[in-house]
Parts: structure tokens; sequence; C-alpha cells
């Protein structure tokens, strides 16, 4: 269940960049994007990118800690063993 939420996140990437790249004129997307990138207003690529973006972003700032927890805990554990 430790990695539940960083899977979460890139499983969401996946799904994004496989809806948007189907030609149904439709796209998912967060609603902030343009203000923070207002050239990708109106352009659906560049709306998919900074949205695969942000959930990619997502799932790295959650996986890492993990990852860095897991290693200390792995170090103690072989230093109680010694």
């Amino acid at each position: 269940m430790r990695y539940f939420t960083p899977v979460l996140f890139f499983s969401a990437a996946v799904g994004v960049f496989y809806y948007n790249g189907q030609d149904s004129g439709r796209i998912l997307r967060f609603p902030f994007i343009e203000q923070f990138w207002p050239a990708a207003q109106g352009d659906p690529i560049r709306l998919t990118q900074a949205t695969i973006g942000v959930l990619l972003a997502l799932g790295i700032f959650t996986l890492v800690p993990r990852l860095i927890r897991d290693r200390s805990r792995r170090k103690r554990i072989e230093e109680a063993m010694e």
C-alpha cells in the first residue's frame, strides 16, 4: 500500500495520455493550466503535456520520500543484523 499513491498518479498520467491521444475532440486537463502557462490556452497538445507533467511530478514527489524511507529502513535492518 506504500506505493499506491505514486502508482495512482503515474496511471492517471498514462490514462490522460491515452484518452487525449484519441480523436474525440475532447481532452482531460487541469483547469488551472492556463493560469500558469498562458501559451497553452486553446492548444490541446500543450494542455495535454502540462496535465501529464503535473501528474508525473506528483507521482515523483510522492514516490521519492517512500523510496528514501524504505532505503533507510533497510539500512537500519542491515545494521541491526551485524
